[in-house]
This record gives structure tokens, sequence and C-alpha cells, in this order.
């Protein structure tokens, strides 16, 4: 059922709105597929919006929702915190949440909080696999001292860290994962978008 559907066997509400969806994760943690899967169960092009996080203003985002628009976005705050922190080397020299903390103060800036942001964690085996399948690394040793390995404990620890609001973690990407988003997302809108403001960072 679609969220439209679902929403209008509910009594009438006039300030139901939209909500933000996130999908986060490091490189190969499934979130394409989960979002074009999201998309196609949930309903159609007037009620749900796959937007690109930096091809899009807030203004964007804020005047979709007021509409009753779901929004995905893949890559959102988490992943810019982890790029700004990863490229900066800031949290080597500061405790993590210290450092986390840091980063999340550039975002008060008219920055729209997601509603709910699902966090995909595969376990490291699946996640080696699929980099070496998609050529990102050859083996499994090269995982241990690549790059990608600390970006993806960084992710980890953030989305982990309690510091955003409205996370979802789902590790050892489990088989349930888009039924489990799909529960996620319409219960949701069908129980928290009542005449719930906009929160901005």
């Amino acid at each position: 059922m679609s969220i439209k559907k679902m929403l209008e066997s509910l009594p009438p509400c006039p300030n139901r709105r939209g909500m933000l969806v996130a999908i986060e994760g490091s490189e190969c943690a499934g979130k394409t597929h989960l979002v074009n899967k999201v998309k196609e169960l949930l309903g159609g092009p007037e009620e749900v919006v796959v937007l690109n996080y930096n091809m899009h203003s807030h203004l964007d985002i804020i005047n979709l929702l007021n509409k009753g628009t779901c929004v995905i976005i893949e890559n959102y705050i988490i992943s810019d915190m982890v790029h700004d922190m990863h490229t900066n080397d800031c949290y080597q020299a500061m405790p993590t949440r210290k450092g986390f903390k840091k980063i999340l103060k550039q975002y008060k800036r008219n920055t729209v909080v997601a509603d709910l942001t699902i966090y995909l964690e595969p376990d490291t085996s699946t996640l080696v696999n699929r980099l070496i399948a998609k050529g990102i690394i050859n083996t499994e040793d090269e995982y241990i001292f690549n790059l990608i390995r600390r970006r993806h404990e960084l992710f980890s620890k953030l989305a982990h860290s309690g510091i955003i609001e409205n996370v979802v973690c789902m590790t050892h990407d489990p088989i349930t994962k888009e039924t489990d988003a799909l529960n996620l997302i319409t219960m949701r809108a069908a129980m928290e978008m009542y005449d719930r403001p906009i929160k901005i960072y």
C-alpha cells in the first residue's frame, strides 16, 4: 500500500505534512538498491520524490514536505560529516564524539533535520565482497589498510553516537531491510507527521 492510500484511510488531518527520509551508509552498503526499492513500493512520483542532496536547496525540500510529499535522499548529513572529518582528519586530533559535535555545528544553517535516517551497515565480510566485486579493492587484506575502512568506521561511530536525530541502524545487512524500511516509513508517516513542524539544524 502506498503512503497516500494509507493516509487516506486515516481520519482527516489538514496539518499532516510529508516526511524526509535519509538513506545513509558507507560505500557498497546497499543504499541505492534500498532507495530504488522503497520508491518503487511506496507510491507514484507525486507521493515520493528522490532528491540528490547536492543538487537541491533546503527550500526545495521544505516546499515538497509542505505539499505532503515523502522526500528520500541518499547520502545526507551523516555522509557530509564523514566526508568533512575524513578530508580534514580532525577525528584523529580529538575524541570522536567531540569531533562529531564540532562538525555538526557547521550544519546549523537552515539544514532540514531528517524525520527518519536509515543507516545501512552490512557485516565486514559482506562489505568486503561487494567492494571486491565492484573492483574498488582487489583482496580482503587490502581492505584492512584502505581508507574505505576508516570511512566505514566513521560512518558506524557517527550513526551509533546519538548525535544525529531519528537514526535507525540496520546492521549486518538483514534480509528484511526492505520490509523494515517500508514499515518504518509508513508507520512514521501515519503516526508522527501530524501537526509536526519541520525541524531545522
